[in-house]
């Protein structure tokens, strides 16, 4: 402003030295030269591109801020139909107008949602409690226990599994959908719902104004339908399906300072204290406990499995503080967190498969497995060859490929049983097994696995129950 003023001055003074009057003899008794013409001519093409101090100067600035907000600053938060449509309605309010830019404006808002509607289908895939999605992790009994209690455990874990394309279109029936459920579960004391669990792993492409839309979602949930918390599942490495950091806006507002069992809902037991660790495998470990607070607010995740694991262990830490931490699962994700075993008993490992045999039964069975050390490099088996036998891994690591699934592995650590399924129903393996370390395991072969259900056939159900936990899981 202060730079036009000064223009608009120079100007005005080019032009009163001009006027006649300025050039009059009476006027201070001589006649003062004219500006050169360059000058007034160079200073006249100039004048019809500066602004007038207050008019023009508003007009100019807010032309400038709707740029900066709607061009600048939406780069990176709007998928590429979104931001050619914003590029499209600023190229037509510059050259033809304001009313131009407005109806272009509706024409591709029209165009997005009929293209947008005619791919997208309904969002909400379903919904159900932990109950009957539950994560993979083998807890303690007494965990268990209180997973399955209807008050405190998987019960109180609501899960809302999203789909297909998410935009401004359908995110409106989306949350209406969303609150009619939590309002219907709220009605109920004995479902009010404790967790709710967003997943997204079946999103394939979200707008700005759905994901916006999400994030003031997670705020009705907490303040309307009293929801302690609220985890996101992305459902991949890189993050939620749009171009709007909608993991920051998750996360920003998420609290951080209140413990859930602060407030006992109406109805709970008092907190119990932790009971002695249920194995010595777990000893081994560090507590899950002393890397995970228990709060309330937000959390985003990358695996449904993961956020099912930990949402579970609020539960259970909820009740009994250092449970959590105990646990028979010793595979999986949780070795790599938190650093694996390096060797382990055969007995124990049966004893942690199925805690609720009896010792003597155990021991007689690991009678019927010989000991077997294998080298880093070697492969136990090949995908799809005769399964011969099962094994219990007591040290080092082992990685299990399916070979015809682009690559895909996993980790067998030190506590695990591989084969099982393979030698109790006679097929062949799933997957190629190979040594990734020096590995010491135990082998029960098809012999004596016919020995053993032919001469004890209740000793042979250790075994058969143990396949089952691991379908279960």
């Amino acid at each position: 402003s202060l730079f036009s003023l000064c223009l608009s001055l120079l100007l005005w003074t080019t032009a009163y030295g001009k006027m006649p009057l300025y050039h009059s003899p009476d006027h201070l008794d001589h006649k003062t030269t004219p500006p050169p013409p360059s000058h007034d001519t160079t200073l006249s093409h100039l004048q019809p591109y500066i602004p007038r101090c207050m008019a023009g100067m508003l007009l100019l600035h807010v032309g400038i801020d709707l740029f900066i907000e709607g061009v600048y600053d939406s780069y990176g938060k709007f998928d590429a139909l979104e931001y050619s449509g914003i590029w499209l309605i600023t190229v037509v309010m510059v050259t033809s107008g304001m009313s131009a830019g407005l109806l272009v404006g509706l024409i591709s808002a029209l165009f997005t949602y009929v293209y947008q509607s005619s791919i997208y289908v309904n969002p909400l895939r379903g919904y159900m409690t932990a109950t009957t999605l539950r994560s993979r992790r083998w807890r303690h009994p007494e965990a268990e226990r209180i997973l399955a209690d209807r008050l405190q455990g998987r019960h109180r874990i609501l899960v809302l599994q999203l789909q297909g394309n998410l935009f401004f279109g359908n995110i409106v029936a989306l949350t209406d959908k969303v609150k009619e459920i939590l309002r219907d579960k709220s009605s109920r004391p004995d479902d009010n719902i404790l967790i709710a669990m967003l997943d997204f792993a079946l999103v394939t492409g979200m707008d700005s104004s759905a994901a916006q839309s999400i994030s003031k979602l997670k705020s009705t949930m907490h303040e309307q339908y009293g929801i302690r918390m609220t985890v996101f599942v992305t459902g991949r490495r890189e993050g939620f399906p749009c171009e709007y950091d909608l993991t920051r806006e998750l996360l920003k507002s998420s609290s951080a300072t209140d413990s859930m069992r602060d407030d006992p809902e109406p109805g709970e037991p008092p907190p119990s204290p932790a009971p002695r660790q249920f194995s010595q495998l777990s000893s081994g470990r560090r507590s899950f406990s002393s890397v995970m607070p228990v709060l309330v607010g937000d959390r985003v995740m990358e695996t449904l499995d993961e956020a099912l694991a930990y949402c579970e262990d609020l539960l259970v830490r909820r009740r009994s503080p250092g449970l959590e931490s105990s646990t028979t699962d010793l595979m999986g994700e949780d070795k790599a967190k938190h650093g694996s075993i390096v060797s382990v008993d055969a007995g124990q490992v049966l004893q942690n498969l199925l805690p609720r045999a009896d010792p003597q039964s155990l021991e007689k069975l690991l009678s019927f497995f010989q000991k077997e050390t294998w080298r880093r490099g070697e492969c136990l088996w090949r995908q799809g060859s005769v399964s011969t036998s099962l094994k219990l891994v007591t040290r080092g690591l082992l990685e299990s490929i399916l070979e015809d699934e682009a690559g895909t592995t996993e980790d067998i650590h030190p506590g695990a049983m591989i084969g099982e399924v393979g030698l109790v129903n006679g097929v062949p393996r799933f997957s190629t097994v190979v040594c990734k370390e020096d590995c010491v395991l135990y082998s029960l072969s098809d012999a004596q696995w016919l020995n053993l259900t032919q001469s004890d056939p209740a000793l042979a159900r250790i075994i058969d129950l143990i396949v089952i936990r691991y379908l279960s899981h």
